[in-house]
Order: C-alpha cells, then sequence, then structure tokens
C-alpha cells in the first residue's frame, strides 16, 4: 500500500513539473512573437510597425514606404478599436468587420488588412481568417 502511495505522490509530481515546464515554453514563445507573456488584463498593444496580418510580424516594409497614411475603406468606425486583443470581440464586433469584408472586392482584401495594421486595429481572429482564406482563393484563381 505504501508503494502504491508514493507511486501516485511522483505521478502528482510529474504532472505538475509537465505543467510548470508547458507554461515556461508558452510563456517564451509567445516572447518571441512580441506577443504578451500572458492573456491580455484590458487591451493588447501590438509591437510597432507591425501589420497585424501574420502571427508573427512579417510586414510588407515596401508598402509601408509608399503608404504613409493609411487607406480607408469606408470602415473608419472600425478605428475605435484599436489596440484590441483579437480574441476578445463579441459577435456584434465581429459583424462589424465581416460586413466590411464582405463588401470589398476580394483585390482590396491585402491592402485593407495592412490599412488596419497601419492603424492599429487588429481583426478578430474568426475575420483574420476568413479574410486570409479569401487572399488564398484569389492566389489559386
Amino acid at each position: 500500500m505504501k508503494n502504491v502511495i508514493i507511486m501516485l505522490l511522483l505521478a502528482v509530481l510529474i504532472m505538475a513539473l509537465m505543467a510548470i515546464v508547458g507554461s515556461i515554453r508558452e510563456r517564451r514563445k509567445r516572447k518571441k512573437l512580441g506577443l504578451p507573456a500572458d492573456e491580455p488584463q484590458d487591451t493588447y498593444v501590438r509591437p510597432e510597425g507591425c501589420c497585424g496580418k501574420h502571427e508573427r510580424c512579417e510586414h510588407d516594409a515596401e508598402y509601408f514606404k509608399t503608404k504613409i497614411k493609411p487607406e480607408y475603406f469606408d470602415d473608419e468606425e472600425l478605428d475605435r478599436f484599436k489596440g484590441y486583443p483579437p480574441n476578445k470581440y463579441t459577435m456584434q464586433e465581429e459583424q462589424e468587420f465581416l460586413e466590411v469584408l464582405h463588401t470589398m472586392l476580394p483585390t482590396d482584401v491585402k491592402d485593407w488588412i495592412l490599412s488596419l495594421g497601419q492603424r492599429g486595429v487588429t481583426m478578430p481572429d474568426n475575420v483574420r481568417k476568413e479574410a486570409h482564406k479569401i487572399l488564398l482563393d484569389m492566389k489559386d484563381k
């Protein structure tokens, strides 16, 4: 009986150590990507110059050199979401982004994504996925 208790305690200890190591790895990974170590409490501010187009900031430097002011796509109301974390939008707020996305030409989607990034607006996760799907579909044609 004593051996069973020792084995159970050892198993719990190993699981706790694995959880701690996993947490440390996740924090390091988020730090490498320029994200906060933990889930943001209020708002997430994207690093300077990041377009928000990629999980890692791989923005098109040439685009920023040619476009000093962001281009608006009849979406000025989205500027109120500046600094919003992408996973904290409500369904109604997500719908606002989708309305803009679905009313533009597929050829304008890349410029729209970059424009939002220049303005410090991060798209909701689902909208970002849909926008990238449009870009991929357009690339296949």
